[in-house]
């Protein structure tokens, strides 16, 4: 018995490692603000996202905690040295869904087959890296509305609904600026009519106005996906 399609590393996974796998990995419900692992935790699970949405961040010494990067169901997480097995950033859920779950001895039993399922860990590795370079260059050079516009895309684009759970405080945290610049310019893309701002829901209602709205890291992002990569 093979994998739930939606998460699109394991999706590329040949049926024999599928199936091999499918005994030791679980399905689970990750809720909204949860915090999966805390940055230099020791690792005892890593997730595969199916419609989980997660931010990746690095704690400051003043207490803070910085977001850094966005992980959907092209990725999985935490990330961390396979043979180290400590968390190197932190990961809170973002937008709440489902998940699957490997204990961490699992992965890296099969990671050291050096099959299939290590160059897919592999890659996932290098692809969060990608973005990390691009969100450390996106939050220096773009405007507030450029990168809002770049979340909320990333948020959706693996989603079947147009509606997000999410409220303007979270996406503060994510983007990097006050609260009061992200109303602003939710006000503004719903005055143009882009988006429609509802309690604690953002819905999209012109992707293709939006997507003209965000930076070219957005674009740039895709290059470092692991799906694309595989399928090109």
């Amino acid at each position: 018995m093979g994998f739930q399609q939606g998460n699109l590393l394991l999706d590329q996974l040949p049926p024999h490692d599928q199936e091999r796998l499918s005994p030791y990995v679980q399905l689970v419900s990750l809720s909204k603000d949860q915090v999966i692992c805390e940055q230099d935790s020791v690792v005892e699970y890593f997730y595969f996202p199916l419609t989980a949405v997660v931010s990746f961040s690095i704690s400051m010494k003043e207490g803070d905690d910085v977001h850094v990067a966005l992980a959907d169901c092209s990725s999985m997480f935490p990330l961390s040295v396979v043979a180290d097995s400590h968390c190197l950033l932190g990961v809170h859920v973002r937008l709440p869904g489902l998940a699957y779950r490997m204990p961490v001895d699992v992965l890296r039993r099969e990671f050291a087959l050096g099959q299939a399922f290590s160059q897919l860990v592999m890659r996932a590795v290098r692809n969060l890296l990608g973005q990390l370079s691009l969100s450390s260059a996106c939050f220096r050079r773009h405007s507030t509305q450029q990168i809002l516009a770049k979340v909320l895309l990333v948020a959706l684009q693996h989603r079947t609904e147009q509606e997000i759970e999410i409220t303007h405080g979270q996406i503060a945290d994510i983007v990097g600026v006050r609260r009061e610049a992200i109303t602003l310019t939710l006000k503004q893309l719903e005055k143009s009519g882009v988006v429609e701002c509802l309690r604690g829901k953002i819905r999209l209602n012109d992707r293709h106005r939006l997507e003209a709205m965000t930076c070219g890291c957005y674009r740039a992002r895709k290059q470092f996906s692991v799906f694309q990569r595989l399928l090109v």
